[in-house]
């Protein structure tokens, strides 16, 4: 119940993305790994703990955990060739 509350209130407040790709770019910069594996660390441990708090995990939240971390970096990719 506290994490939705938090969870709504990040959405309300705008910070949910925020948050997420601060969290992001720290953890990269910190550690030097690739923002492919950081993003999707960081989905599967949200995935993990909401798993273990009881909440249900289906194909697409598994999909999404793990291909969202090569499709932020590709993303990121295009845009540095672009404004490059």
């Amino acid at each position: 119940m506290l994490a939705q509350a938090f969870l709504v209130q990040q959405t309300l407040l705008g910070l949910k993305h925020k948050v997420l790709d601060g969290l992001m770019t720290g953890i990269q910069r910190i550690t030097n790994f690739p923002i492919a594996a950081v993003r999707a660390g960081i989905e599967i441990t949200v995935v993990s703990i909401g798993w273990y708090l009881g909440g249900t995990v289906g194909v697409g939240t598994l999909l999404f955990a793990f291909g969202i971390g090569p499709a932020v970096a590709l993303g990121l990719y295009f845009v540095g060739k672009f404004f490059n």
